[in-house]
């Protein structure tokens, strides 16, 4: 029999696009939301409070982006913060995830992925460089 492991979830930014995940994700099975980051301590609160009542965990804050991508507890990470900190987003991603043993699975960003075409290229030679996977979170094509 195989084991059964949930994708734990952290997410980056705690405004509405992430409260929308979190209701979305209570219909994809195995998986779970283990931590925020934000620039509001009410915001996280809020994002943590709505996870119990949802049932997708027990999910705590983390100090900082790069706490949060260097935590083995932190599979994926999502990020959700605004446009204009999505390039230092990645970074702090990629240098948490250096100090991994076991690394990141992946990192999903919302849209748009970046405020211009140069910003997109450098998130993409960024993650590519340090070799994690991405996924683009859009729901219109």
């Amino acid at each position: 029999q195989v084991e059964r492991m949930d994708l734990r979830i952290g997410f980056v930014g705690c405004g509405f696009n992430t409260k929308f995940h979190l209701k979305a994700l209570v219909n994809v099975r195995h998986c779970s939301v283990v931590g925020f980051v934000s620039r509001s301590a009410e915001s996280v609160q809020e994002c943590i409070n709505l996870t119990k009542e949802l049932m997708l965990g027990s999910p705590i804050r983390f100090d900082s982006v790069e706490a949060m991508a260097s935590s083995s507890d932190v599979d994926a990470i999502w990020i959700n913060s605004p446009n204009d900190h999505r390039v230092q987003c990645v970074k702090d991603i990629i240098s948490g995830n250096a100090t991994r043993k076991t690394k990141l699975k992946g990192i999903a960003c919302e849209k748009p992925l970046a405020r211009n075409v140069k910003e997109a290229e450098e998130i993409l030679q960024l993650v590519q460089t340090a070799s994690i996977r991405t996924g683009y979170l859009e729901n219109q094509l």
